[in-house]
Formats: C-alpha cells, sequence, structure tokens
C-alpha cells in the first residue's frame, strides 16, 4: 500500500515477503518509509537515499507515535545531499509512544543541516520515549543535531554513540531540546560534537524545569569541539529548575573561542558535577557557569580549565550567588596570558560557598585567584587547600574587592606566590563582617609585596588569627596583617611570621592572645596593642603602637644585631601613647649576630628599647631572659624609657666545662683568655654569643678542634690489625688455614684478598667518636725456602673514610703498606714461630667545617707507621675433622703523624704539633678448624690482648690567629684490653685454587668496635 507516492509497510504480507526474502533499497528506486504512528513498527531494511531521490527522509512519521505505540529502526539509514537538509528519523506531530533507533544513521550534507531523530511540527513534543542504543553518525555544512526535539515531557537516552561534525557555520549538538525540558534526557555513551565556524555542544536545553533531569551518567562521554566559536559539554539557554547531572566525563575545547563545562544562564535548581570536567579555549574556559546561582552548585568530581591565550579560566562561575556553592572536588585552572580563578562570582555572594577540597589556580601573564567575590553578605568557607601561582601578575587565595558584610574562614591551607608582582592570601575591600584565619596561609613573592591578610579600606568588623600566617618577600615588603583604616578589632591566638606582622591605620585594637605568637615589627601607630602573649621584634628598625599593654603572660622580644662598627643595633618599641608592663611580664633578648668584638659589646648599653609618653613598669617585677649563654641584661628605666644594659654572663670556658664537652676543653681556655686583634679568631669569638645553651657554644669549639687527628692512631692499629690476620694463613708451614681459615698448598703461593670494614668508636667521657669505612685490598706470595720454612711478601691498599660524631669533619685516608712474613718450626713440627714486618705511608685529607661563622679548613699531609708481629703457635689435632691452635703472641705499633698547618679558615686555621704513639699488645688467641670434608673447612678464632703502650692520646694545637697559645685535643682512651673474634669458611676450588670467605669483628674496651669481610682467592704454582 502507498502513501503520498511513499511505501507504507504494513500488512502482513509484505512482512511476510520480507521476512522471506530481503529487500535491498537504492535511492533509485524508493523513496523512504512512512508510518503513521498507530501501530508498534520494526525496520530492519537498510535504506539509501541521496539528490536523486524524491524525500531525503528514510523514515518518515506522519502523524502522531501514539502512546504505547513503538516504532523501531535496527537497519542502516544513510543520506547525502550536496545543499537539502537530511533526517534519518523524522516524526511530523510530536511523540507519545517510543521510538527507538539501535542501526546506523549516516548523514551528509554539504551546505544543508542534518538532524540524527528530529520530533517537530512546530511545537515538536516528545512526551514519550526517544531511545538510541545505536549510532548516528552526522557531517553538514550548517546546522548536526544527534536527537532534536521542541519540548520534551518525556524520556531522551542515548546509550550509543552520537557524532556530529559542521563543517561550515552551522550549530553542533549531541542532544537538543529546543524550547523546555521537564522530563529526562540521559547520556549513558558517547556524544561527539564537533564544528567549524559557530558552537559544539553535547546537550542543550532551552529550560530546564523543576522536577527535570538532564544527566550524563558515570559511564557518558560528551565531547565537544569548536575550532572557531565556543564549546559546551551541556548548555541550559534560560533557567534550570531541575537537576543538571554530570557523573561521567566532560571535554570541551575552542581553538579560538569560548568553552565550557555545564553553562546555565540562571540556575535555580541544581547543577551537580561528580565526573570530570576539562575546558580548554582560546578565550574564557568555565568549568561551570551560572549567570546567577539561586540553588545549588554541588562539585564533587574534578574540574580543570585552560586557556591558551590571553583569555580567563574559571573552575566555577558565577556573576551573582544567592544559593549554595559547594566543591568538594578539585579545581584547576590555568592560563597561559590570562587570568585564573577557582570559584568566581563577579559581583554579590548573598548565599554560602565551601570549598572543601583543592583549588589550583596558576597564570603566567594574567592574575591567578583561588575564590574571588564581588562582595559578600553571607558565608564563604575555605576547608580545602587554595594554591595560587603567577610569574607576572597577583596571585591570591581568597578575595572579597568590596565589602565582606559576613564571615570568611579559612579552615585549611592558603598557599600563594608571585615572581614580579604581588602576593595575597586574603584580600578584602572593607570589612564590616568577621574574617578568620583558623588554617594556615603562606605568601611569597620573589619581586613584589606579599601579605597574609590585606585589607585596601575600612576594618569596621573583627579579623582573627588562630593558627598560622607566613609571609615572605625576597626582595620586597612583606606584611603578616595589612589593614588601611582599623576601627574594629583584630585579634592573634595564632603565629603571624612576616617581616612587618602588623600594619594597621587608624584607632582600632590588637590582641595578641597568651597562645599568640608574631614574630615581625609593628607598624601600628594609631593602634593600641594588647600582649599577653609574644611578640618578637624581627629587625633593628623602630616598631611603633599607640598604647602597649603586656600582661603577666606576655613576651617582647628585642632582637640584637651586629653592627659594622662594633655597636650594637638592636630592636625599638616607640608608643605614642602609654606603655604599661605589668609585673612578671617578660623582656626577651634574641642575639642573633655577633657584634665585632665580645669586649665591645659587654658594658655597652641598648637605650631606649621601650620608650613612650607615659611608662608604667617596675624593673624589680619584669623578666630579663636571653638567647646568649655568655650575656646577661639588666633592665633600666630613664624617665619615660626602658634600656638594657649588657653585661658578662658565663665566660667561653666555663660555659664549656658546664656543658662536659671534655674535647673542647682545651680550645676554649685559650679562646675564654684571647685579647688579640685577629679578625677571624675575634668574629668566632662574639658568634660565640648567639648560643642559647652551653652544650651549643661547647659543641661550636670542637668544631674548631682537631678531633678527627686525635683519632688516627686507633684507626691505624685496627688497619694493621686486619692486616697481620690476612697474611698470618701462610705463616704455619704448608697448613690449611689452621689460624685464619686460609688454605695453603706449600711450595709457592700467590694470593689476593679484597676486603672491606666498618669501625665505631662511641662517644666516650665528653669526647666525641668516629666511624669510618675502608675498602681495600691485599697482595702476597710466599714460599717454602726449606723444609717447613716459609717466608712471603704483601702489599696492601687501604682507602678509608671517617668522620668525627657530632660534627663536620672528615678524613680521607690513602695507605699503602707493605709487610714482609715468614715462618719457622721451633721444639717440633706441630710447634711454629711466625713474625710479620711492616711499614706504611698514609696519605692524609682532612676537611673541618666551623658553621658558626661558617668557614672550611683543609689539611693534606703524609703519616708513617710501623708494624711488626710476634707468634708462637702449636697445632693440637682432637680428631680427624677437628683441630685446635694455642697461640702467644705480642703485636707493636708505631705512629707517627707530622707537624701540618692548616688552610682556607684565616685564623681559625691550625698549626698541629707532630706526635707519635704507639701500642704494644699482648695477648693469647685460640684457633679452631673443622674439616667438613676433603675440601671444605669451618673456622673461627677468639683472642684477648692487653695493651701496654701509651692509650691516652692527646694532638696539641693551636690557632694560626693566636699561633703562641697551644691547647691540647684528647683522644679517647679506651683502656688496655682489646679483642678479636672471626669465623670464616674455606673452600678448595680445584687443585691448585681455593677460596675462603671471612667475618671479623675487632674491639677495645666496649665503645670501639670494627667489623671486617674478606674473600681471599689462593693460588699454588
Amino acid at each position: 500500500m502507498c502513501i503520498n507516492n511513499r511505501i507504507l509497510l504494513s500488512n502482513v504480507a509484505a512482512s511476510l515477503l520480507l521476512m522471506s526474502y530481503p529487500i535491498i533499497v537504492s535511492a533509485v528506486d524508493l523513496d523512504g518509509i512512512t508510518y503513521l504512528g498507530d501501530a508498534n513498527e520494526v525496520n530492519s531494511t537498510p535504506l539509501m537515499l541521496d539528490d536523486t531521490s524524491n524525500t531525503l527522509i528514510p523514515i518518515e512519521i506522519t502523524d502522531v507515535v501514539n502512546s504505547g505505540i513503538t516504532i523501531s529502526n535496527s537497519a542502516t539509514l544513510t543520506v547525502d545531499s550536496d545543499s537539502n537538509d537530511v533526517y534519518g528519523i523524522y516524526v511530523d506531530n510530536g511523540n507519545d509512544g517510543t521510538i527507538n533507533h539501535s542501526g546506523t544513521i549516516d548523514l551528509n550534507s554539504t551546505s544543508g543541516s542534518a538532524y540524527g531523530v528530529l520530533v517537530y511540527d512546530g511545537s515538536g513534543v516528545n512526551s514519550g520515549t526517544i531511545s538510541n542504543t545505536g549510532d548516528i553518525v552526522a557531517e553538514a555544512g550548517s546546522d548536526v543535531a544527534g536527537i532534536y526535539v521542541y519540548d520534551n515531557s518525556g524520556s531522551i537516552t542515548n546509550s550509543g554513540s552520537i557524532d556530529l561534525n559542521s563543517t561550515d557555520s552551522g550549530n553542533t549538538t549531541g542532544i537538543v531540546v529546543e524550547n523546555e525540558n521537564s522530563g529526562s534526557v540521559t547520556n549513558t555513551s558517547n556524544i561527539t560534537a564537533t564544528a567549524n565556524n559557530n558552537d559544539a555542544t553535547g546537550i542543550y536545553a532551552g529550560a530546564n524545569l523543576a522536577d527535570a533531569n538532564i544527566t550524563n551518567s558515570s559511564s557518558g562521554v560528551i565531547t565537544a569541539t569548536s575550532a572557531n566559536s565556543s564549546a559546551y559539554g551541556i548548555n541550559i539557554g534560560d533557567t534550570n529548575a531541575g537537576n543538571v547531572n554530570n557523573l561521567g566525563e566532560i571535554s570541551t575545547t575552542a581553538t579560538f573561542g569560548s568553552a565550557a563545562g555545564i553553562y546555565v544562564n540562571t540556575n535555580d535548581g541544581t547543577i551537580n558535577n561528580e565526573g570530570s570536567i576539562v575546558a580548554e579555549g582560546r578565550t574564557d574556559t568555565y568549568g561551570i557557569y551560572a549567570d546567577t546561582n539561586n540553588g545549588t552548585i554541588s562539585h564533587s568530581g574534578t574540574i580543570e580549565t585552560s586557556t591558551t591565550d590571553d583569555g580567563t579560566a574559571y573552575g566555577i562561575y558565577m556573576v551573582n550567588n544567592y544559593g549554595t556553592v559547594t566543591a568538594d572536588g578539585s579545581i584547576y585552572a590555568h592560563s597561559l596570558n590570562g587570568s585564573t580563578y577557582g570559584i568566581y562570582s563577579d559581583s554579590d555572594n548573598g548565599g554560602v560557598i565551601n570549598a572543601n577540597d583543592s583549588i589550583s589556580s596558576t597564570s603566567t601573564d594574567g592574575d591567578a585567584t583561588g575564590i574571588y567575590i564581588g562582595g559578600n553578605n553571607q558565608d564563604l568557607t575555605n576547608n580545602g587547600t587554595i594554591e595560587a601561582h603567577s610569574d607576572n601578575s597577583r596571585a591570591t587565595g581568597i578575595e572579597i574587592s568590596n565589602s565582606n558584610d559576613g564571615t570568611v574562614t579559612n579552615v585549611n591551607a592558603i598557599t600563594v606566590d608571585s615572581i614580579t608582582n604581588d602576593a595575597y592570601g586574603l584580600v578584602v575591600g572593607s570589612n564590616t563582617g568577621t574574617i578568620s584565619n583558623s588554617g594556615s596561609i603562606d605568601s611569597t613573592s620573589t619581586d613584589g609585596n606579599a601579605y597574609g591578610i590585606y585589607l585596601s579600606g575600612t576594618n569596621s568588623g573583627l579579623i582573627t588569627n588562630s593558627d598560622t600566617i607566613i609571609v615572605n618577600s625576597t626582595n620586597n615588603d612583606a606584611y603578616g596583617i595589612y589593614v588601611n583604616d582599623n576601627m574594629g578589632t583584630i585579634t592573634n591566638s595564632g603565629t603571624i611570621t612576616a617581616p612587618i606582622a602588623l600594619s594597621l591605620g587608624s584607632s582600632g585594637t590588637f590582641e595578641n592572645t597568651s597562645t599568640g605568637l608574631i614574630s615581625g615589627d609593628l607598624q601600628a601607630s594609631m593602634t593600641n596593642v594588647q600582649n599577653d602573649g609574644t611578640i618578637n621584634l624581627a629587625s633593628t628598625d623602630a616598631s611603633s603602637v599607640n598604647d602597649f599593654t603586656q600582661s603577666a603572660t606576655g613576651v617582647l622580644g628585642i632582637k640584637l644585631n651586629s653592627g659594622s662598627d662594633g655597636i650594637a643595633t638592636y630592636s625599638q618599641l616607640v608608643a605614642n601613647g602609654t606603655v604599661t608592663l605589668n609585673a612578671g611580664a617578660t623582656l626577651n633578648v634574641n642575639v642573633q649576630t655577633a657584634t665585632d668584638y665580645q669586649d665591645l659589646l659587654v658594658g655597652q648599653q641598648l637605650a631606649d628599647v621601650i620608650s613612650a609618653s607615659t611608662l608604667t613598669a617596675d624593673v624589680s617585677t619584669l623578666t630579663i631572659t636571653d638567647t646568649s649563654a655568655l650575656l646577661n641584661f639588666t633592665p633600666i628605666i630613664d624617665g619615660t624609657t626602658l634600656d638594657l644594659d649588657i653585661v658578662q654572663g658565663t665566660s667561653i670556658l666555663e660555659a664549656t666545662q658546664n656543658s662536659g664537652v671534655v674535647g673542647a676543653y682545651g680550645a676554649a681556655s685559650v679562646l675564654s683568655a684571647y685579647t688579640g686583634n685577629n679578625d677571624d679568631l675575634n668574629n668566632f669569638i662574639d658568634s660565640l654569643n648567639t648560643f642559647e645553651t652551653e652544650e651549643e657554644v661547647a659543641q661550636a669549639i670542637l668544631e674548631t678542634t682537631p678531633t678527627t687527628i686525635a683519632a688516627l692512631p686507633t684507626m691505624s692499629t685496627q688497619l694493621y690489625g686486619a692486616m697481620g690476620s690476612i697474611v698470618q694463613s701462610y705463616q704455619s708451614g704448608g697448613s690449611r688455614g689452621l689460624n685464619s681459615g686460609d688454605i695453603v698448598f706449600g711450595d709457592k703461593t700467590l694470593w689476593i684478598k679484597p676486603f672491606g670494614s666498618y669501625s665505631k668508636q662511641k662517644n666516650k667521657k665528653g669526647l666525641n667518636g668516629f666511624s669510618a669505612h675502608s675498602k681495600g685490598f691485599g697482595i702476597g706470595m710466599d714460599g717454602e725456602y726449606a723444609r717447613d720454612h716459609r717466608a712471603g711478601l704483601a702489599f696492601f691498599y687501604t682507602n678509608t673514610d671517617a668522620s668525627t660524631n657530632g660534627v663536620s669533619q672528615s678524613t680521607e685516608l690513602d695507605v699503602f703498606t707493605l709487610i714482609g712474613y715468614g715462618n719457622i718450626p721451633i721444639l717440633d713440627n706441630k710447634t711454629n714461630f711466625l713474625y710479620q714486618v711492616g711499614a706504611g705511608i698514609q696519605q692524609t685529607d682532612s676537611s673541618r667545617y666551623i658553621s658558626a661563622v661558617p668557614t672550611t679548613a683543609t689539611a693534606d699531609y703524609n703519616a708513617k707507621s710501623f708494624f711488626t708481629q710476634l707468634k708462637v703457635a702449636r697445632e693440637i689435632p682432637l680428631n680427624n675433622a677437628l683441630s685446635l691452635s694455642n697461640e702467644l703472641y705480642g703485636s707493636y705499633v708505631y705512629y707517627k703523624n707530622p707537624s701540618y698547618t692548616e688552610s682556607g679558615a684565616g685564623g681559625l686555621n691550625l698549626n698541629v704539633q707532630s706526635f707519635t704513639t704507639t701500642t704494644f699488645i699482648v695477648g693469647i688467641e685460640e684457633n679452631l678448624k673443622y674439616a667438613f670434608d676433603s675440601d671444605t673447612d669451618f673456622i673461627g678464632n677468639i683472642a684477648l690482648g692487653y695493651d701496654f703502650g701509651n692509650t691516652n692520646q692527646s694532638v696539641s694545637a693551636s690557632y694560626a690567629g693566636a699561633s703562641g697559645t697551644i691547647f691540647d685535643t684528647k683522644g679517647i682512651d679506651n683502656g688496655h684490653w682489646s679483642y678479636k673474634a672471626g669465623v670464616g669458611v674455606a673452600q678448595i676450588l680445584q687443585e691448585n685454587l681455593s677460596l675462603d670467605l671471612k667475618y671479623d669483628l675487632e674491639g677495645k674496651g666496649v665503645d670501639f668496635k670494627n667489623h671486617t669481610v674478606s674473600a681471599k682467592m689462593n693460588w699454588k704454582f
């Protein structure tokens, strides 16, 4: 049956015919398919139409699709035209039923429009269901839409794919509700909209009415790209009174235009983002845009906006906010040349704004701001983190450009920095409400000013800080709290750190509570200050206030600084009104840097530390403290001023002796008595005034002593002990390593042994110990020159890095040693006399870092040493596998350190005198060998010795700046008893080749231990 020259497939016969014999419809002989909308219809027949056809509509429904009626297409519909509009499914008079598309719609019009599914009769109401589970692909020179209706009170769902492109001047939209949506529009799959010269939009509705829903679900992906105009993910042209939800992904890109993830003209409903929004454009970009927000904006996903030129990037944008904005998700805004804002409300905030996650705002040449509001009448709270960075313009955490009549609260963290411009933690034009920081504000600028809290106008409200404000500018001014005109109250119970902690105009009040800590100067000449906490004045410039009252819990810190002429400079507090220091009030002198000479400092007076029109204080009730272990300060009231006299506290020697740092005693006695004029020594002596405790003074002096050098004899003895154990295995007349576990085959043997060790000397009786890492190798050869008589020669190279505990002193040693050794049988063939004789050169490079000045002293020299060891050993076989060796030994080490002079530290260089030391250890040793089989031995040893040599070593030295005065630096005396123990495995690898692995522990007393691991290869030839 045909209607209007189109085929009507509505009778059973035709249906059966199609089922039995599939029909291929071509454009030359078929116009399209027409349905009345009064019966269920299913099209599975592919259709191809072009400009030679009578129609460019593959499926047309000429009347209203009745309720309960379903019309489905599962086929491929292809339409091509040069200049006409093309359609996939066209509904003339509205839809009350269901339209399902599960096939493919492929549309192409060179200069016309293209619509995948169109419901239109001048009103085009969809009150039923439109579902796309297939593919809609369309390209046209003019407008392109995947699904288009005029009004929607039903359901529109895309769970397939919509891929659209307008190549010339048209708009491209995935789903269009031209007028009003009072139903639901849902995308659960992919919508891709691309436009060349006009807008590209994922989902558009003229208005979204109450209880209506537009949703991009968690599996939904909307991608909108425009080359020369704007790109939108979801766009509500007028008012949203319903719900706009993004649970999936929205990505919008405008190459030369503006881009927005969700764009709503007026929001009276809910905008909810739980997914991700990415918007990139050349001009302005928006994550969420609402011209006026009277409803709710909820963001718990991610928003990322960026501009490639001079456009502005906004995370959430509003002209006015009278509703609620809650940002529980992250916001990132970036611009190359334009400004960036995390949350922006251009005019008024009469609602509530809560930022609970992270906001990052960065720009190269534009302003970077976390949250911006024109004016605030209600509540603005940051519970999250705000980071703002600009290279060449302002960086701001929170800004209210006009008046704050409500509450602004920072609970978490604001971090801002600008390289060439100003940085602001929190900016307000004027304040009649409350500004509260209970989190942290960190504001930094390199070349501009930096501010923690900044008010350009008048404060007649309340400003409180209960946490942390840190402000710094490298090359300009930095202010903790800056208020141009303060008529209200400012309270600090937290920490404010800035070169200028307070800069306050007019006659308000400032209270620093008992928990408040301020580090910085005060520029508040008309402000009354109450100090119950701590105020540390940061510079030697005068700070100014009106009235100043300090309670018994209050502390006023005075910074004492150096002067080039030896005259101290210091902080001062100038009050235009009255200064009241209540009983128990504390003045603390912070000795920051040294003056030129200590004797010029003691006896000076710090005049007018506090000056006022009226001074009320009793010096007998004041508490005076300082940060110097060597100085004291005495308060004097002189009319309306308070002065401090500098007096001697503890001497350098007394402080050092009280500390118990014995290693510094000798040097302290020289420094305490020094009266010379060497600048390096005087500067160091004066730097000791800056240390707060006697332990710090002594530790600083210890850095000037040759502490590591005093430990070198101990290291040398330990090295010879290790080398002696290595060569001992070749001295027992062809035995298999009874003494040390190495296998020898007799005749001639060549061996090589790499080794590594770690030594640790604990601090003892006020003397600093050391640690040393050594590595090296030994190589030797020995042979039998008569029956059971052996002799050999060994060479060792050892590199040691040693450092002193608690100070920056280090020494590198390169030790070259030659040892001759051998054995002679005595009494019988089980008793041997073993001998070793050696000498070494120790190349020493030392470095001492003196942190108080600071400077580094270095030296290099060669030390010499001599070593001999004699031993009598008797082997006792216990059975075929187990044997013991009883040994009596004597070991002698002579060490000579030459005199040397350091360089690099001027008058603090040391002239170290030469010294010698000896050790002479007599002891007994027991060696055990157990043969697992004919090729493998387990070996162990243990020894105990007594040192008859000089165990109490000291080094004499003088400062280059006081060469006539010598002081001694003691080395650690570990006593006379020493011990060693070892275990290892020896293995024959083949007839003339063997390998042994060994671990040895050596110690002296309870405070020195050395651990050595070694591997030795032996080759008989």
